[in-house]
């Protein structure tokens, strides 16, 4: 009898999860590669060049309000998810099955290779600059926005953290939502796609694979819900666009459209903090 009544719950075990052990996987895709800003920018060039009116500045306009809701719409639509699982029952339920499908598919699954590669993107972006090939931004700017960026999604994932009170997969403590490595993976991502979105969509897609990576070694080294990762992708992303957006006030405000060498801005990693001088010559 225990036997039949163990078979019969890892039956409905794998109904529930309708694809068994190949459905985390193919989630992880869909959001985090499909669902990206960079991809369905790629994924639809054809489309707005089809779709062309007879005006060029109608078309600007229409291109521009596509891209909006791709930088932006589709992250919030990340988060909202995120803290939606917090509380919604089905979406908790999910959150278990698929930390129970890793468990059960990979039990002594441990890397710390999520430690080192969720900076990957922003170390890229200056290694190709070094190689000569040249982004958006100059050093400086570039530095700014990475610093904005860095300085904001610390913030909202300590913040966070502390009051959402979450326990992770694996126990260890309440600090669960959001996912730090992922929203740094997510931020640095964007960065680089932004940078050379205008040299080769493929750097940028380069970027968001490696974030992808860093989001599901997360999950697999049980340390963090689904959910969460999703969430802290969109916290990341929006992270950059915000320092972006901020860029052309601190040009005007601060640096007056001059083209010094010398930086100086805030760092916060963890419980460090302090204050970073870069100066390029």
């Amino acid at each position: 009898m225990p036997l039949l009544t163990n078979t019969k719950y890892r039956i409905d075990y794998k109904l529930r999860f309708i694809k068994g052990p190949y459905t985390l996987h193919l989630l992880l895709f869909l959001v985090f590669s499909f669902f990206s800003p960079s991809t369905f920018a790629q994924s639809f060039d054809s489309l707005s060049i089809i779709n062309q009116s007879a005006s060029p500045f109608a078309t600007d306009i229409k291109e521009n309000h596509f891209d909006q809701y791709l930088e932006i719409g589709v992250p919030v639509l990340m988060i909202g998810y995120g803290f939606t699982a917090l509380e919604v029952s089905p979406l908790k339920s999910l959150d278990i099955s698929i930390r129970n499908e890793v468990t059960e598919d990979y039990p002594y699954f441990s890397t710390s290779l999520d430690d080192y590669l969720f900076f990957t993107p922003a170390v890229a972006v200056y290694g190709l600059n070094l190689a000569g090939i040249h982004g958006t931004n100059n050093f400086r700017d570039r530095t700014i926005v990475l610093g904005i960026s860095l300085l904001t999604e610390k913030v909202i994932v300590t913040s966070l953290k502390h009051l959402s009170h979450q326990q992770r997969p694996d126990g260890s403590d309440y600090l669960s939502f959001p996912s730090g490595h992922t929203t740094t993976a997510f931020a640095t991502a964007e960065f680089l796609r932004k940078e050379y979105k205008d040299i080769s969509p493929w750097i940028g897609i380069a970027g968001y694979a490696t974030a992808t990576v860093t989001g599901a070694l997360r999950i697999y080294n049980n340390r963090h819900w689904f959910s969460n990762v999703v969430a802290s992708a969109g916290f990341g992303i929006l992270s950059t666009e915000l320092a972006y957006a901020v860029l052309p006030f601190i040009q005007r405000k601060v640096f007056c459209n001059s083209l010094s060498n010398t930086l100086l801005f805030p760092f916060y990693n963890n419980s460090s903090k302090g204050i970073t001088l870069v100066y390029s010559y």
